[in-house]
């Protein structure tokens, strides 16, 4: 992926650290001496003072059996490091999502790992949370939904499909009315089809309905925004 050779590796006991090397922290150094590492297995905490993310990453529906383990595989294959790259490769490209600080991978036994992400928060509120919460008038809904249009054609013109583009991975400003996108695990850098495009467009309008959220009007708004969006470029 471009821009994969800014990212720096390196192993520490049974754990491999990744973070930017151009990024002026000494994250690497703080993980040397445990402060990042809060053994706290939940999914996502918020840590130095809310600044920052931590995603721990946890299988879920079927497989969540297994918790936090995952079986062994090479560093840049674990779900960590690919989540770390795309994140870097997304802020470098002036996209609008958390700026990516260090990883880390724990390999145990040689046949399984558990893998941590540190972000940077995103000021603003999920789009779930901004519908749910709020009573905004019409025309901050029209700025927001026609934000978000603009946003995903963003991404998929940077050929990001997202693994799960659902209303709670998008993160508006409640000051601007802008739109983030987060939360990029199982989600992959590749030509997009138009197929691949609709795919991610339909998660989004599930998410909206499965939450009785969904109103034809502003999606339409989110629809003429993306379209004339991508086709600007």
């Amino acid at each position: 992926m471009k821009y994969s050779s800014q990212i720096v590796i390196k192993k520490l006991d049974n754990k491999f650290i990744f973070n930017n090397k151009d990024d002026g922290k000494n994250l690497p150094q703080l993980m040397v001496e445990g402060k990042l590492d809060t053994r706290v297995k939940v999914n996502v905490e918020w840590i130095n003072d809310n600044k920052w993310v931590k995603k721990h990453y946890q299988r879920k529906g079927m497989m969540q059996i297994f918790n936090d383990l995952y079986l062994y595989t090479p560093i840049k294959r674990t779900r960590s490091f690919r989540e770390f790259e795309i994140l870097n490769y997304l802020v470098i490209s002036d996209f609008s999502t958390c700026k990516p600080l260090i990883g880390w991978v724990e390999y145990i036994g040689g046949i399984l790992y558990r893998a941590n992400l540190i972000t940077e928060n995103i000021p603003g509120m999920n789009f779930n949370d901004f519908l749910t919460s709020k009573d905004p008038i019409e025309s901050i809904l029209v700025r927001i939904y026609e934000n978000i249009g603009l946003t995903i054609a963003k991404m998929h013109k940077l050929s990001i499909f997202h693994g799960d583009l659902n209303i709670s991975n998008i993160i508006v400003n409640t000051e601007n009315y802008s739109a983030s996108i987060i939360d990029f695990d199982k989600s992959y850098y590749k030509k997009l089809s138009d197929n691949d495009k609709a795919k991610n467009i339909q998660r989004f309008k599930r998410s909206l309905i499965k939450n009785k959220l969904y109103n034809k009007n502003y999606f339409d708004l989110f629809l003429n925004s993306y379209n004339s969006t991508i086709n600007s470029f």
